[in-house]
């Protein structure tokens, strides 16, 4: 079983791999919330709630963060969008989400595919046992919101392999295969590396600007496949001003599959400016399927996603 004192010295390794969002003064921030193998690093409005949960084995880290925002326009009530995210314990990304548009500086990952790796698969057991503490740990009221949501994430992260929606293993080997060996007789050299994205939409009944509407929010998967099979790299979640995929009250809807590529492929964006003047949740869940689908970015400005306001879920 891993230390008080080993704690404190991954504590201090995770800040050196991932930056200073999660360390706060780096010390753990009392005795109580180190518990069965959860430790809190920072619980507290300004420097978000981080820490990690570790068994014998292994470690997940997990940090939040607050931006502003206008709560009159989005349906959530209130101020702040959050963005969450949840690395292993040698600071690999494992899941990314935002509320809203933004995210902190290096949480995009644009640069996953220089460093494709399997991810162990007790991961996700650890998920859920991080998430069954978590929910149990005594928070400040003001920190609720965040609580919730990495509670809820965790959980599907942890729960990810039972998700009604489509995944890697639904998706016919046959066609990936095929593309894998298209990109082979183009290349100069074989490559061993090959990286492929597929998107899942949600919907629910809303109302944009007064007007009867549906809300949606997607999540995206990548994978990479090297030795003979697909592993699992990381997920973006975007819940696009409102309700996140994983809410009980969302509706899967369909899916989009990415091209398969030798480098790491487009992240998924968000439309720029205010949300509802002119774009809204819609419009971004578009630009989302065609970076996937395409595996293209965008004018998030100027283009043609971005430029109208979409009151239904997009095909």
């Amino acid at each position: 079983m891993v230390t008080m004192d080993e704690k404190n010295w991954f504590g201090a390794l995770v800040c050196l791999v991932i930056g200073t969002m999660a360390c706060g003064d780096g010390d753990v921030v009392n005795y109580e919330q180190t518990r069965s193998g959860l430790t809190l690093y920072s619980a507290n409005v300004e420097d978000g709630l981080s820490g990690t949960y570790s068994d014998s084995e292994l470690e997940i880290v997990f940090e939040t963060a607050r931006f502003p925002r206008d709560e009159s326009l989005q349906s959530t009530g209130r101020d702040f969008d959050l963005a969450i995210r949840i690395l292993d314990g040698n600071g690999n990304q494992l899941f990314v989400l935002a509320e809203g548009h933004e995210l902190p500086e290096g949480w995009s990952n644009d640069d996953l595919g220089v460093y494709a790796h399997p991810v162990d698969e007790k991961l996700y057991g650890l998920a859920l046992l991080a998430a069954q503490e978590l929910q149990h740990a005594k928070l400040a009221e003001e920190l609720l919101s965040e609580k919730e949501l990495l509670v809820q994430q965790m959980r599907s992260l942890g729960n990810s392999s039972e998700e009604d929606t489509l995944s890697i293993t639904d998706i016919s080997h046959m066609q990936l295969n095929q593309q894998m060996k298209t990109l082979q007789k183009s290349a100069r050299s074989y490559r061993t590396v090959y990286f492929v994205q597929f998107i899942n939409s949600f919907w629910k009944p809303a109302f944009i600007q007064g007007a009867r509407a549906q809300h949606t929010s997607t999540i995206t998967y990548r994978y990479a496949h090297f030795d003979g099979e697909w592993h699992y790299q990381t997920s973006f979640t975007r819940c696009n001003h409102g309700s996140c995929p994983q809410d009980s009250s969302m509706s899967y809807y369909q899916s989009h599959l990415g091209p398969v590529t030798f480098y790491a492929p487009v992240t998924p964006q968000s439309c720029s400016g205010f949300y509802g003047r002119p774009h809204v949740c819609n419009n971004d869940t578009e630009l989302q399927q065609d970076n996937v689908q395409y595996n293209r970015m965008y004018n998030t400005w100027g283009s043609d996603q971005c430029t109208y306001t979409g009151y239904y879920a997009p095909n």
